[in-house]
C-alpha cells in the first residue's frame, strides 16, 4: 500500500497534499518552507502517517526552475521521488479536475498522478550533474541574450550609419567598436577628417593584432 504525496514547488514555501491508496485526502494541506527545519518537520509528519496506515510513502513534485533542488535533496535521502514537468501536471488537471488553478489543487493533482502506472522516476543523486544542468541552461540563456543584443546593435547602427557594416568583416571587431565609441554620428566621423580617421584606424588595428 502506497502513501501518495504531491508537492507543488514555490520559491519560499511549498504546498503538499497526502492521499491514501484509494485517493482520499489525509489531513489538511501542508506548507513546507524552504528551510531544512521545515523539511525535517514534514518528514516527521509523513513518517507518522505512513506508520499509522502501514504504507510506503512515494513523493511526486513539480520540477519548477531551481526551487525544487533543496527539498528534493533532502527528501530523496528517505523516499522515492518522481519529478513532473509543469505541463504534465496541467495536462492531467485539465482532464481530471474541474475548477481554477491554485497551488493546493496542483499539490493534490500531483499526488493523484502517482498511482497511474509507473511514473517517471527522477535520479539526481549526483549534485554535480544537477549543477551542470543548471549551468548549461544559464549558459544557453546568456548566449541567446547576447545574440539578441547583437541584432539590436546591428539594427541601430544601420539606422545611424547606413552601409557601416560593409566597412568591416563584422561590426563587432575591436577597431569597429573603437570607432563607434569615438563617434556617435556620421557627422562626427566626417569631422575627424580622412587623415585623422586613418590614423585612428591604424592605431586600433595594431592594438587588435597585438592582442
Amino acid at each position: 500500500m502506497y502513501l501518495n504525496i504531491g508537492i507543488d514547488i514555490a520559491k519560499d514555501a511549498h504546498e503538499a497534499c497526502i492521499l491514501d491508496d484509494e485517493g482520499k485526502q489525509i489531513g489538511r494541506y501542508i506548507q513546507i518552507k524552504n528551510l531544512k527545519s521545515s523539511i525535517e518537520k514534514f518528514i516527521e509528519r509523513v513518517e507518522s502517517v505512513s506508520n499509522r496506515l502501514n504504507s510506503i510513502p512515494r513523493i511526486g513534485m513539480e520540477a519548477t526552475g531551481i526551487y525544487w533542488y533543496a527539498i528534493y535533496s533532502e527528501l530523496s535521502k528517505h523516499y522515492e521521488i518522481h519529478a513532473y514537468n509543469p505541463s504534465q501536471v496541467k495536462g492531467f488537471a485539465a482532464v481530471n479536475i474541474r475548477g481554477s488553478k491554485t497551488d493546493k489543487i496542483d499539490a493534490k493533482t500531483i499526488a493523484a498522478i502517482l498511482p497511474f502506472g509507473e511514473a517517471p522516476k527522477t535520479c539526481y543523486g549526483d549534485k554535480k550533474r544537477m549543477e551542470l544542468k543548471e549551468y548549461c541552461g544559464f549558459h544557453f540563456k546568456l548566449k541567446s541574450n547576447v545574440a539578441n543584443l547583437k541584432k539590436r546593435l546591428i539594427r541601430n547602427v544601420h539606422l545611424i550609419f547606413p552601409r557601416y557594416d560593409q566597412m568591416f568583416s563584422s561590426i563587432f571587431t575591436k577597431t569597429s567598436i573603437a570607432i563607434l565609441n569615438e563617434v556617435q554620428r556620421p557627422s562626427d566621423m566626417l569631422g575627424m577628417g580622412e587623415e585623422k580617421l586613418y590614423e585612428f584606424y591604424e592605431k586600433n588595428e595594431q592594438k587588435s593584432l597585438q592582442s
